[in-house]
């Protein structure tokens, strides 16, 4: 959760821990009984669009085309099948992802690797168009899976891929009118968690900040949110919900002007790590840092080295990215039942000062 920005094609797969891509002469390795050659296992994780779209180097420096990495980074039709592709493109706000999504792909690529199976990856940055591009990429070298972490909000243009027997794995999000497999987060009830600890210890007047309702994981964490106040009896109160938020200078915003209505809340909900550093901020800045409580989901470098330490609902990146890939890989096998959707349980990290912080008075 702690790494740098997803990795463009080229690192090599015993360095996945700190990026994504690919040493290609470490392919030749059996799968289902079968020596397999260089040419005959490709894993892509995405590689990044222009990697993968203009023909530029590929694993080592090699030329597409040329002997060696770029042989493999053709198109379909340029020379050669392109075998047991997967592709992993994922279509999170690239400052959101460099935690949560960098892991998942990590996990993939461990998974994959005790396939011999080559990975490609690449982001979309919450843009459709790119997720189509992305995705039109790996359908030109004839990948057989794809796992997408997605940014559109329609999925009817994989339809095709589905009949013609690519296996699809939806992470993060679901799938939108496509019923495919899909392997999720329990948003909401990580969210609803977070806020009842916060009502557990007095807090009535909490203030949510959220992202994109056209998100799917937002809507699910206010859903979360307003469950755990409508569970404990407490109003919904709108002057205390701010959605729509993108980064940090829009969380500290929402936060200050919700620190000068007449009653201001004792206690934050941030939907995700950009706004829980907005929300760190405006509270230090307002010198109440030590006297309202701030829990936020998805877990902070360093959250647990600011002072005072921040609560957080962590992910389980490690198990999102194994999840999908075993599911990618039954398909591959044959499994042929109907789509499944697992929900992968998040953990609540409570901090000894911030998520205990008390209302000092209920008057």
């Amino acid at each position: 959760m702690r790494l740098a920005e997803v990795a463009s094609a080229g690192v090599a797969a015993d360095c996945h821990h700190k990026g994504l891509g690919i040493r290609l002469h470490d392919l030749q390795r059996r799968r289902h009984g079968c020596a397999c050659g260089p040419a005959d296992q490709v894993a892509g994780l995405a590689g990044q669009p222009h990697d993968l779209r203009r023909g530029e180097r590929g694993a080592g420096g090699a030329e597409p085309g040329a002997d060696g990495a770029g042989e493999l980074l053709q198109p379909a039709g340029a020379g050669g099948d392109l075998g047991a592709g997967v592709g992993l493109g994922h279509g999170v706000h690239r400052e959101v992802a460099l935690g949560v999504v960098a892991e998942v792909v990590a996990a993939v690529e461990d998974a994959a690797r005790e396939r011999g199976v080559l990975v490609f990856a690449g982001s979309c940055d919450e843009d459709p168009d790119r997720e189509r591009e992305l995705i039109g990429s790996f359908r030109e070298r004839r990948v057989d899976g794809i796992i997408v972490v997605p940014a559109s909000h329609d999925h009817a243009y994989l339809h095709d891929e589905r009949r013609t027997g690519t296996a699809l794995v939806f992470v993060d999000r679901r799938a939108s009118d496509l019923d495919a497999d899909s392997v999720v987060s329990d948003n909401a009830g990580g969210a609803n968690e977070a806020v009842q600890h916060l009502i557990d210890r007095g807090h009535r007047r909490i203030g949510f900040l959220g992202d994109l309702l056209s998100i799917s994981t937002a809507q699910e964490r206010l859903r979360g949110y307003t469950r755990a106040l409508e569970g404990a009896g407490v109003r919904v109160d709108h002057d205390l919900i701010r959605t729509e938020l993108r980064d940090p200078d829009a969380a500290a915003a929402a936060i200050d002007e919700m620190l000068a209505l007449p009653e201001p809340p004792t206690a934050f909900f941030t939907g995700q790590n950009l706004l829980t550093i907005g929300g760190v901020r405006a509270l230090r800045r307002a010198d109440r840092e030590r006297d309202i409580a701030l829990i936020g989901f998805d877990d902070v470098s360093l959250a647990d080295m600011v002072d005072p330490a921040i609560s957080v609902v962590a992910q389980d990146p490690q198990a999102l990215g194994r999840t999908a890939a075993d599911q990618l890989f039954r398909r591959l096998d044959g499994d042929t039942a109907p789509a499944v959707h697992r929900v992968i349980p998040v953990n609540l990290i409570r901090t000894r000062i911030r998520s205990s912080v008390r209302v000092r008075s209920m008057s």
